[in-house]
């Protein structure tokens, strides 16, 4: 057990306590909305893929839509997240960011790591992103991800990490690639999980002390980046160009991106883990149709 996803994070504290409280009020109460999905099971040459089909996004859409126009109108960067709303925050995290839950979630307990002032998503992760990250991540079972720039997936533009709870008694039955990354993963050092042919790089974490979780997983993502050689411009300037991330206490998988969309789907970090999110039955039957294998490597980093 200690060396998989869910690794020694079985027991669930205060943080889950609070999600899980916010996330039953806000649901009873219209604030947060939760959108109707059905899944399907697809294999494409021997790997498992979970395909979730939206029944209706016009909502979320339509939000977006919203969000956008009063962006344009006051001419500075627009945030969903400031102030926070009462009804979805869940917790004060440090005194760089804070938690709330994802408005418009598919997955029940959607959490989302905020940065307290502004700050544009693709700006490179820092050590306080990450504490705030390990801060949840030790608290329950869950898995960490990142959209890292526009073509990466990110909807929103103000900085926010992401985490989803993890079923202890199968966190593989909606997330089937966990145990190829399990498998795979070498404490300390850089490989891939054999098994997932678009591009990326898997490290091992060995967090030592918990008030060294925010600097040591700060290191372990610019190796990663350093490995793939995926740096905009001068490499001293330290700006990653558009990735994916995917956080669990025991391993760190950075995926370089290209673009943004296959076919007109948006994709983001949780179709790594085998898990994609689709509009509607004509994207689903497009995606078979073609398999989400290839799907996958034309919008990935040929490294």
């Amino acid at each position: 057990m200690e060396n998989t996803a869910l690794g020694s994070a079985t027991q669930r504290g205060a943080l889950w306590s609070q999600l899980v409280a916010r996330s039953v009020a806000a649901q009873a109460e219209g604030h947060q909305y939760s959108l109707p999905t059905h899944g399907e099971w697809f294999e494409d040459e021997g790997l498992h893929y979970l395909i979730r089909v939206v029944d209706n996004l016009s909502r979320k859409d339509q939000d977006r839509l919203a969000a956008a126009h009063v962006a344009d109108e006051k001419a500075h960067p627009f945030s969903p997240f400031l102030p926070p709303e009462e009804h979805l925050f869940v917790s004060d995290l440090s005194a760089t960011h804070f938690a709330v839950l994802n408005k418009f979630n598919v997955l029940d307990n959607h959490l989302l790591v905020v940065t307290r002032e502004f700050e544009e998503q693709d700006k490179p992760l820092n050590a306080a992103d990450f504490d705030a990250l390990w801060r949840c991540l030790s608290d329950f079972p869950s898995l960490g991800f990142y959209n890292g720039g526009e073509d990466s997936g990110a909807s929103q533009r103000h900085k926010h990490l992401q985490l989803v709870p993890l079923d202890s008694g199968d966190p593989t039955h909606w997330l089937p690639w966990l145990e190829h990354y399990d498998r795979a993963m070498r404490p300390g050092e850089i490989t891939q999980a054999p098994e997932l042919t678009f591009s990326h790089a898997l490290i091992g974490l060995e967090i030592s002390e918990p008030e060294l979780a925010g600097t040591q997983l700060e290191a372990a993502y610019w190796a990663l980046i350093h490995h793939l050689g995926w740096v905009e411009g001068d490499p001293r300037q330290r700006r990653p160009r558009p990735y994916n991330l995917l956080v669990t206490t025991h391993w760190m998988v950075l995926i370089p991106r290209i673009r943004e969309c296959w076919n007109g789907l948006s994709i983001n970090a949780l179709a790594f883990i085998g898990a994609l999110l689709v509009r509607n039955e004509e994207q689903k039957n497009a995606l078979r149709e073609i398999g989400p294998r290839r799907a996958l490597q034309s919008i990935c980093a040929t490294i």
